[in-house]
């Protein structure tokens, strides 16, 4: 996982060169670590996000936890390119699941 500092410098910096894709992968392992931290999932590096989503019992945090998996998988493993209006409307998304924890 990735620790605040740090996935702010490597967001900064793929903003900076408007690598909105990489991100928004930044967004998700931070996500993953304030998962970690709260103990709603136990981060393994051969999970998937799906094993993840199965390990969250809170509700509103696993249908967050869903909405931002299915951005983060579309995008990423998609491979599409975003615009800075796409990685807003997901950053959106983020910010309301980081909320919560």
């Amino acid at each position: 996982c990735i620790s605040s500092a740090a996935s702010d410098v490597y967001k900064r910096q793929a903003l900076n060169n408007k690598q909105y894709r990489l991100a928004i992968r930044f967004h998700y392992l931070f996500v993953l670590k304030q998962l970690t931290d709260a103990e709603q999932i136990d981060y393994e590096f051969d999970k998937t996000n799906t094993d993840y989503l199965n390990e969250i019992t809170n509700k509103n945090l696993k249908n967050g936890f869903t909405n931002i998996t299915r951005i983060y998988d579309f995008i990423w493993y998609g491979n599409f390119s975003i615009t800075q209006k796409d990685y807003v409307k997901a950053k959106s998304q983020f910010n309301e699941i980081e909320t919560l924890l």
